[in-house]
């Protein structure tokens, strides 16, 4: 089994993968990084729409170090108003 050690475990990639999504944009700086193999990196956390989650992993993706992003970033919608009647 592979164990799993985020940016808080001191693990360089993950520090260094989370430093540039935090760069990115600054709604990015609730996504965790955690290191889940050799070479492979998994985003979780929540962001407000799809283009902050495209970006999140695109910026992962740049990385030299890395060969897959795993993506586990939920979107948070907003939830539709009803007028009352």
């Amino acid at each position: 089994m592979i164990s799993r050690r985020n940016a808080t475990g001191n693990h360089p990639l993950a520090e260094h993968v989370q430093a540039r999504i935090r760069q990115s944009d600054p709604r990015l700086k609730g996504i965790s990084v955690d290191v889940t193999g050799p070479d492979i990196v998994y985003l979780s956390g929540c962001v407000r729409s799809f283009y902050l989650r495209q970006l999140a992993v695109s910026v992962a993706r740049q990385i030299d170090g890395v060969h897959h992003v795993s993506d586990g970033i939920h979107v948070l919608t907003p939830v539709a108003v009803r007028k009352p009647q």
